[in-house]
C-alpha cells in the first residue's frame, strides 16, 4: 500500500535548473485562492483533463497554464472538477471547465512502456518550489532508481507495485503533483520524499492505467 507523504515533505523544491515554460506547455500551476501560493502542479494530458496528486486538492482551486514564475499573474486560468481521486495511491484526475487551446498536452505513459521504469532511465521532474529564493519553473533530470534502493530507505512506506523512485544521493524531489517525464511521456506524479539526499518517490502511472483511463474520456 502506498503511503502519502506529508505536505511538508512532499513540497520539497526541485534542485535543478530553470526551464522555459514554453518548452513545457503541459505543466499547470495549481493554486488555492484562500491559501495563496501553493507548491503544487498538474499535468495536462488532453485538452480537458489533467493529472495531479490527490493530497494537493482542497477548496476553491484553479489551474494556470503558461506561468513561468509562480508569483506572476500571467497565463491562462481555468477552473476544474475532480472526476476521480485515489487517496491511497495519491493521484487524481481533473476535468477542466473548458478545453485548453494553445497548450500542448503531454502523452500519458502506455501499457507497453514498462522499459521507461528501468533503473538508470533518465527521468525529468518539474516544479515551482523555492530554490535559493527563486520562484520560477525548475527541472531536474535524475535516473530511475532500483526498487531495492527505495525499499532500503523507506521500508514499508514504499510500494514497488505502484511507486517508483528517481535520484539518490545529492538529488531532490519536485513539487507535489508535478510531472515526471521520460521518453516524452508522463510516467509519474511527484508524491514526496525525505529530503535532498535520498530518492524522490513518485506514483507509477503505468500501474494505475486501468483506473485512470476511464476518467480521461
Amino acid at each position: 500500500m502506498a503511503t502519502v507523504m506529508s505536505s511538508a515533505t512532499a513540497a520539497t523544491a526541485i534542485v535543478g535548473e530553470p526551464t522555459d515554460i514554453r518548452r513545457n506547455p503541459w505543466i499547470g500551476y495549481l493554486s488555492t485562492i484562500n491559501a495563496g501560493y501553493q507548491d503544487c502542479a498538474a499535468t495536462l494530458v488532453s485538452p480537458t483533463r489533467a493529472i495531479t496528486a490527490a493530497h494537493c486538492l482542497g477548496e476553491d482551486e484553479y489551474l494556470t497554464f503558461g506561468r513561468q514564475d509562480r508569483r506572476q499573474q500571467r497565463g491562462v486560468v481555468v477552473r476544474f472538477t475532480t472526476v476521480w481521486q485515489d487517496a491511497v495511491h495519491d493521484i487524481a484526475v481533473l476535468a477542466l471547465d473548458h478545453p485548453i487551446t494553445g497548450y500542448r498536452p503531454l502523452p500519458l505513459v502506455e501499457a507497453n512502456d514498462a522499459a521507461l521504469y528501468a533503473a538508470g532511465t533518465p527521468a525529468t521532474a518539474l516544479g515551482w518550489g523555492d530554490v535559493e529564493g527563486s520562484t520560477e519553473l525548475h527541472q531536474v533530470t535524475r535516473p530511475v532508481t532500483a526498487d531495492s534502493t527505495c525499499k532500503d530507505h523507506f521500508r514499508n512506506e514504499f510500494d514497488p507495485g505502484t511507486e517508483f523512485c528517481t535520484g539518490g544521493k545529492d538529488s531532490c524531489q519536485g513539487d507535489s503533483g508535478g510531472p515526471v517525464v521520460a521518453g516524452g511521456k508522463l510516467i509519474g506524479v511527484i508524491e514526496g520524499g525525505d529530503g535532498c539526499d535520498v530518492p524522490g518517490v513518485h506514483v507509477e502511472l503505468i500501474a494505475l492505467l486501468d483506473e485512470i483511463q476511464p476518467h480521461l474520456r
